[in-house]
C-alpha cells in the first residue's frame, strides 16, 4: 500500500455492528490516518435509505479536474454505501477522482478502472458484509438482553408457582406445578426452597 497517496476516511452511523467510534478504531488499527469525512443519518433517512442524507460521502467523492491519486477508506463496503446498487455509483464517482477504495475489514482493495466484474464482486462482498453486520448486531443484542428476559420469565415463573409449593403432593406434583409455571423442578427448589419445607409452613398456617 503505497504512502504517497492522499487518504480519506469514511465513517457514517446506521450500519449494524459497526458504530462511527468502532469503524474509526478498525480504520486506524489499519493503519489508515487522515481526514474524516462523517455522516450522521437520522432514522427516517435510514429507514427510506436516503442517499441524499450523505452529504459528507458526496463531498468527499465530488469530481476533481486535477489527476492525483488518492484512497479511500472504510471499515467495510457496507459503511460506504446504503445498498449495492448505491455502492456502484461510488465506485464510478471514486474512479472519476482517481480513488482506490479499501475495505479495512476484509483487506480487498478497489482501483479505478476496473470491469464490470469488479463491481459485481464489490457488490456482492457488500451483500456479504450487510448480512454479516445484521447477525453480528442480533448476537449482540441477544447478549445484552437475554440476561433481562431470563429475570422476568423466571420472575414470572415464580409468580406461578409460589402459592402452589406449598400445596399437599396429593393435591398437585412439583412436576405439575412446573409445568404451569414452565421451568424445571430444579428450578423451583432453587428459587423456592425444599417444597417439604414450604408444605410445612403451609400447614402451620392452616392451624
Amino acid at each position: 500500500m503505497p504512502d504517497d497517496l492522499h487518504t480519506r476516511l469514511y465513517v457514517r452511523n446506521g450500519v449494524s455492528g459497526l458504530s462511527a467510534e468502532r469503524q474509526e478504531e478498525i480504520l486506524h488499527s489499519a493503519g489508515f490516518y487522515g481526514p474524516v469525512y462523517r455522516d450522521e443519518l437520522s432514522r427516517n433517512d435510514m429507514r427510506t435509505r436516503n442517499i441524499e442524507a450523505l452529504t459528507q460521502r458526496t463531498e468527499m467523492l465530488r469530481p476533481i479536474k486535477r489527476a492525483t491519486s488518492e484512497r479511500i477508506a472504510v471499515a467495510s463496503l457496507r459503511c460506504l454505501a446504503l445498498t449495492a446498487v448505491d455502492l456502484s455509483s461510488v465506485l464510478v464517482a471514486a474512479a472519476k477522482r482517481s480513488a482506490t477504495i479499501y475495505a479495512a475489514d476484509t483487506g480487498e482493495r478497489y482501483p479505478p478502472g476496473g470491469g464490470i466484474e469488479d463491481v459485481q464482486a464489490a457488490m456482492l462482498a457488500w451483500e456479504r458484509g450487510r448480512r454479516s453486520g445484521q447477525t453480528q448486531a442480533a448476537r449482540e443484542k441477544a447478549a445484552r438482553v437475554s440476561p433481562k428476559l431470563a429475570e422476568k420469565r423466571r420472575e414470572r415463573a415464580l409468580e406461578i408457582a409460589r402459592p402452589l409449593w406449598g400445596l399437599p403432593t396429593t393435591e398437585i406434583t412439583a412436576l405439575e406445578i412446573a409445568n404451569k409455571a414452565g421451568v424445571s423442578v430444579a428450578s423451583l427448589i432453587t428459587h423456592l426452597g425444599p417444597r417439604r419445607k414450604a408444605q410445612n409452613t403451609h400447614e402451620r398456617k392452616q392451624i
